[in-house]
């Protein structure tokens, strides 16, 4: 792990992240982009895309190092689905190889699922 994950899984709004949406995935539940970040105080739209992104990031690579699946897979976009740094992650992490919009969403429902499971029973502290 490099300095700037250090710095960022060590952050309040890592933890609040975490904390919200590990407790989103034991509801089953799905939140959009724009929740979270109203939720950790962080300015929505364009403007907390990387910050939120750079969190969002930290928080999947930290549950795939454990071997659990990629938590962010619970947060949306208005039109449903993740975002493209989602499944860009996803690749880097190993987790998914095939970028057809089909193999992608095919990706994320199973991964969504996949939380769930995982988060199934009481939240999990980060």
């Amino acid at each position: 792990m490099d300095a700037r994950q250090k710095l960022i899984r060590g952050s309040k709004q890592y933890t609040f992240l975490y904390r919200t949406l590990s407790q989103v995935a034991h509801r089953r539940g799905l939140v959009t982009y724009q929740d979270v970040a109203r939720a950790a105080g962080m300015p929505v739209g364009a403007a907390s895309g990387r910050t939120l992104w750079d969190v969002l990031g930290a928080i999947s690579t930290a549950e795939h190092e454990q071997g659990r699946p990629m938590l962010s897979a619970v947060v949306v976009g208005a039109h449903g689905q993740p975002g493209a740094g989602f499944f860009r992650l996803a690749g880097q992490l190993g987790r998914l190889t095939d970028h057809s919009p089909r193999a992608e969403r095919e990706f994320w429902k199973a991964e969504v699922e996949a939380v769930y499971q995982a988060w199934q029973g009481e939240p999990k502290k980060s």
